[in-house]
């Protein structure tokens, strides 16, 4: 199994700790299932009470959920892992389903075929769906491809034992159900296989050297390729925006601080706009590439950002953030642009927190020396 590098260690347990999950309170699988289970064993007691079936069908149906109500029981009752209990769910399902195809190929007349194969088909693609939900995209495939495979051998065993069976409808309707459930299970692991490679990349930057680790953001140096390019091509109404947090909280450790910033990190990209970009500068400094018609717009986008900064709090604690707003004027280049804004924001230090301040600043005179005081003197 892949292990994490251990410098990337600290920042997952800030972001697990900034990031919580439904109000900090983990999901409970076991009862989640044993809800699910109980919907399948009513579901099916009432087929068995209400429907007109025959007598393999009541058999199988009756030995069934049998099975289900044994399997609720020992999810309530025991401790039974839950891969082991999806497992047996899943074998339970296709055991009946297969017993199914079965009983309609050989033993229900030609004329009723087909539709009983159209009520069976779609839970049979229930279930093959529910392969990587319950048991996950590695220990799913093995059962997902028995499953497939017992499915073509019973038709298979039904044209080569039938006369003409090739010929008819259901031999189709079956094909039909394998094909789409293949396509099905390529498209469901290719999602998966995807959604599991953009989380490792938007997360923890794995692969992608232009990430930052803690919060998923493209780093300084891929902000600034960035900038390079839009001041090239399309310069006009780009602001940019150094975002640097305030005084910390009382509590001042590394861990609080990474909370701090990837909570920051998380406001403001709830707030992004299409074009708007944001990036990592440091541990305490974000970087936002906007656009806006004038400065004056893009400051007050600015202090939007800042409002939605400080109502919501971290850890019981609020956090505020100082904005410096940098607007192309005839800038050489999206490295001067950054630098002004970086400059800015130092410069907005001793005027205190919370505020979004336009660049540049005026710079501040330096001190006169003794030969101008003494020009300046009195004869």
């Amino acid at each position: 199994m892949r292990r994490f590098p251990r410098h990337l260690l600290p920042d997952l347990a800030a972001r697990r700790a900034a990031c919580p999950i439904l109000g900090g309170r983990p999901l409970d699988r076991r009862l989640l299932s044993s809800h699910v289970l109980a919907v399948v064993l009513l579901a099916m007691l009432l087929k068995l009470l209400a429907m007109p079936l025959d007598a393999f069908e009541h058999t199988t149906l009756a030995v069934t959920s049998a099975l289900v109500a044994g399997l609720l029981a020992l999810t309530a009752l025991t401790r039974l892992p839950l891969q082991v209990m999806h497992g047996l769910l899943l074998a339970v399902a296709w055991s009946y389903l297969l017993s199914q195809l079965w009983h309609v190929l050989f033993q229900v007349p030609p004329a009723g075929q087909l539709p009983a194969m159209g009520t069976l088909g779609p839970w049979a693609a229930v279930v093959l769906a529910s392969h990587l939900w319950l048991l996950g995209r590695r220990d799913s495939l093995p059962l997902s491809l028995l499953a497939l495979g017992s499915t073509a051998a019973l038709l298979a065993a039904y044209v080569l034992r039938v006369p003409g069976a090739a010929a008819q409808p259901v031999v189709g309707a079956g094909l039909q159900l394998l094909l789409a459930g293949a396509v099905m299970l390529v498209g469901q692991h290719s999602t998966a296989r995807r959604v599991t490679d953009d989380l490792r990349r938007d997360l923890l930057g794995d692969g992608h050297d232009g990430r930052d680790a803690l919060t998923g953001l493209p780093g300084g140096a891929a902000m600034k390729r960035w900038l390079q390019d839009a001041v090239t091509h399309r310069p006009e109404g780009l602001g940019v925006v150094v975002i640097g947090l305030d005084a910390p909280g009382p509590d001042s450790s590394s861990p609080a601080e990474a909370r701090r910033l990837a909570h920051v990190a998380r406001v403001l990209q709830g707030a992004l706009r299409e074009d708007d970009r944001l990036g990592s500068l440091g541990t305490d400094q974000l970087v936002l590439a906007l656009r806006a018609t004038d400065a004056r717009a893009a400051r007050a986008i600015c202090e939007r950002l800042r409002l939605r900064v400080a109502s919501r709090p971290v850890d019981g604690h609020n956090v505020t953030v100082t904005l410096a707003l940098a607007f192309y004027s005839g800038h050489r280049d999206g490295l001067s642009l950054l630098r002004e804004a970086e400059d800015t924001l130092h410069g907005a230090q001793p005027g205190g927190p919370n505020r979004v301040v336009l660049g540049p600043l005026p710079r501040p005179e330096p001190d006169p020396t003794p030969d101008q005081l003494a020009q300046l003197s009195p004869a």
